[in-house]
């Protein structure tokens, strides 16, 4: 059960990486979310409608990452 409620911390801190304007965050966030997905990926399926917005982002690497 603590498993569950670290998980759910670590992706409500990778959500505000992503929705930050800091295109540096933004990527760190997709970057951690790509490696919490690997083992849970339960925990990041609320998460969906904030990377696809991710897919139209001005920067190519936040698009790319984002496809991960």
């Amino acid at each position: 059960k603590n498993a569950s409620a670290v998980i759910k911390i670590c992706a409500d801190y990778l959500r505000g990486f992503i929705e930050d304007s800091d295109q540096n965050l933004k990527y760190l966030g997709l970057v951690g979310l790509v490696k919490l997905m690997k083992s849970n990926i339960k925990s990041v399926i609320d998460l969906r409608d904030l990377v696809l917005k991710c897919l139209n982002d001005d920067d190519i690497t936040i698009r790319t990452k984002s496809l991960e």
